[in-house]
C-alpha cells in the first residue's frame, strides 16, 4: 500500500510539473521577436511620437521619448531628428532588442533601446520606462 501511495504521488507531481511547463510555454511565449523587413516603415506612439525605420539602417524620429517621469510612461524629454537603427539577433528568452542612435543637430548623440513586444507587427515595439518598472511606451505600426 505504501509503495502504491508513493507511485501515485510521483505520477501526480510529474503531471503537475508537465502542466506547469506546458502552460509556461503556451501562455508566456519566449519573448518578442520580429524580422527586419517587418520593422521597416512608420511606428506611432502616444504624445505625438513617430519613428520611421528605413531599409538602409537610417531613421526619422519625431517626439521620441528619451527620459520618463519616475512613475508614469509620460515623456519628460523627447527627441526629433535623424539617426540610425539596428536589430539585435534574438538569442535569449527575453524580448528582441532594437538599438537606436539619435543624432541631434548640435552633434550630440542619444541612444535608446527599444524592445519587441510579442509578435512585433501585431503587438508593437516599446521603450521600457525603466528597468524597475513594468510600464512601457508602446509604438504600433502605422
Amino acid at each position: 500500500m505504501k509503495k502504491m501511495k508513493k507511485t501515485v504521488l510521483a505520477v501526480a507531481v510529474g503531471c503537475v510539473l508537465t502542466l506547469t511547463i506546458l502552460a509556461f510555454v503556451f501562455l508566456n511565449p519566449f519573448g518578442g521577436s520580429i524580422k527586419t523587413e517587418e520593422l521597416l516603415g512608420s511606428w506611432t506612439g502616444s504624445q505625438g511620437a513617430q519613428l520611421t525605420l528605413h531599409e538602409d539602417g537610417t531613421l526619422s524620429a519625431v517626439n521620441i521619448p528619451t527620459e520618463f517621469a519616475d512613475v508614469d510612461a509620460i515623456a519628460v524629454r523627447q527627441f526629433s531628428g535623424q539617426g540610425s537603427w539596428s536589430l539585435e539577433e534574438k538569442s535569449t528568452l527575453a524580448d528582441q532588442q532594437i538599438d537606436v542612435t539619435l543624432d541631434a543637430s548640435d552633434g550630440t548623440r542619444t541612444s535608446v533601446r527599444l524592445r519587441v513586444r510579442g509578435d512585433g507587427v501585431r503587438d508593437g515595439i516599446y521603450i521600457p520606462v525603466s528597468e524597475d518598472s513594468p510600464k512601457k511606451f508602446v509604438f504600433r505600426k502605422s
